[in-house]
């Protein structure tokens, strides 16, 4: 799946909310026209990182990832569409709701049980670690663990293995803020045993990308 066709999903899931804010002049300058974020090209993260891992050329995987993504962003950071305004956080929560959910969908319905869970110990996760105001590198270290996790799912990888850093993460978050998540989720994210580590090397040394909180 190309980006564009990505793009073009995460639009269409915005549709609703889109007529919903311009209705409202959310989204929209002063004037009524637009601020330029609904235009303009989505960078897509997740998804390629998941495709640079996996290799199989799985395209419904890739879209849920970006579609996951956008719902968090939506909750707890900015979203890349421009579809709700920084003043509504009701239309923010039920947006990412939309979103999570049909990421999720993309991949429950291929019955992959074991990768759904795992979705959902990250945004249990990240809800967490959003709650205790950690360091957004923090939720970006988790993301890039489970997509990793994710990967080793499709390789064979058994669920108790790719789901043994959040058992240590929840452990931790049981406790408080947990110290030197990136160091730890990088650590677990080699021992999974993934054929190419170079894009793991990568993903865990890229900086914390522009995403303002809320």
């Amino acid at each position: 799946m190309t980006a564009a066709a990505v793009e073009a999903s995460l639009r269409a899931v915005a549709t609703p909310f889109v007529a919903g804010t311009a209705s409202e002049g959310h989204g929209r300058g002063s004037d009524g026209t637009s601020d330029g974020r609904e235009g303009g090209g989505v960078e897509l993260r997740w998804g390629p990182f998941f495709a640079s891992l996996d290799r199989r050329g799985d395209d419904e995987y890739v879209e849920a990832l970006e579609l996951i993504y956008e719902g968090y962003l939506l909750h707890y950071r900015t979203g890349r569409l421009g579809i709700v305004s920084a003043d509504d956080p009701q239309t923010a929560l039920l947006a990412g709701d939309v979103f999570y959910a049909r990421g999720l969908d993309l991949i429950a319905i291929r019955g992959d049980v074991a990768s759904v869970a795992l979705l959902a110990r990250l945004m249990s996760a990240c809800s967490c670690l959003r709650s205790l105001a950690a360091p957004f590198s923090d939720d970006d270290a988790v993301w890039a663990y489970a997509v990793a996790a994710l990967a080793a799912l499709r390789a064979g990888r058994p669920a108790e293995r790719a789901g043994a850093f959040f058992d240590e993460l929840d452990a931790m978050l049981a406790e408080g803020a947990p110290a030197a998540v990136p160091r730890r989720a990088a650590a677990a994210a080699a021992a999974l045993g993934l054929p190419d580590p170079a894009p793991l090397a990568a993903a865990f040394a890229a900086p914390d990308r522009p995403a303002d909180p809320r």
